[in-house]
């Protein structure tokens, strides 16, 4: 199928996509890397009016950098295989080279994957369990939501029509051994199920962040000695022809034990 008819707009600088955006509202989409919306405009299952995009604007939204306190700050542009190129931090390559294959990753961004909030990503995942935080601008002003708060159900977050993500920022704590794993039908597809797991030093005290098991991703923390339980409780996963309810929870348990025992948790 074909998408619907829109406008497309390629504005020159980040003031004029914003400005696009507070006029547009609810009629506009963003375009970045696309690997998302354009299978939804194919399937009609999105109609703006307006795409906006950002594709021309790599100088002000591209790149990835480190930032004072051992943070990471992922730019809007930044394409996902360039962000596990530049090797800056480890966990996020690890989770990285899961995420489809090298060609969507040639042109998904990390910053789009997040926003799309698909339950079973990654990104949303990984960003969670580091204290990821969005960095939003409109023409009302700029906010910083972390992405805990950002991602409300399947596909839904608390961006608002009129703004646009110019970047991630992840705040690993420092010390922390990470590891992802997850079980997926085949090599690229979305997981059954995946974890983010992590240990601080001593090893006592950990998080996990789960994807692919509920509504959205969701972070369990504290002593390490039955976090793989208090993971598998709090999941909700649906089932489809892929595997059921019980199946998917049960996945849960197993790759966030296997997660931690690589990390060396005594309990796991």
């Amino acid at each position: 199928m074909k998408p619907p008819p829109l406008e497309h707009v390629a504005p020159a600088s980040v003031e004029e996509a914003v400005a696009l955006l507070g006029e547009a509202g609810d009629e506009a989409k963003v375009l970045a890397g696309g690997q998302s919306l354009m299978p939804l405009l194919a399937f009609r299952l999105a109609r703006p009016g307006l795409l906006v995009d950002l594709n021309r604007l790599g100088t002000e939204l591209g790149g990835v950098r480190r930032e004072d306190g051992g943070g990471l700050r992922v730019g809007a542009l930044a394409r996902q295989r360039e962000v596990e190129r530049a090797g800056l931090l480890g966990v996020l390559g690890e989770a990285l080279g899961m995420v489809g294959h090298p060609a969507i990753r040639n042109r998904g961004t990390v910053v789009g994957s997040v926003c799309h909030a698909d339950p079973a990503a990654e990104m949303c995942a990984l960003a969670i369990a580091l204290d990821g935080s969005l960095e939003l601008r409109s023409v009302r002003g700029t906010r910083e939501v972390a992405v805990d708060d950002l991602l409300t159900g399947p596909f839904t977050t608390t961006v608002e029509p009129d703004e646009l993500a110019v970047a991630l920022r992840l705040r690993p704590p420092e010390g922390w051994r990470w590891r992802v794993l997850e079980v997926a039908r085949r090599a690229g597809d979305f997981a059954l199920a995946g974890v983010v797991a992590g240990l601080d030093a001593t090893g006592e005290r950990g998080r996990v962040a789960v994807f692919g098991a509920g509504p959205r991703t969701y972070r369990v923390e504290g002593a390490a000695a039955g976090l793989v339980d208090r993971a598998v409780d709090a999941a909700a996963p649906v089932g489809d022809l892929h595997g059921g309810a019980a199946y998917r929870r049960h996945l849960v348990g197993v790759v966030a034990r296997r997660a931690l025992a690589q990390l060396g948790a005594a309990a796991a």
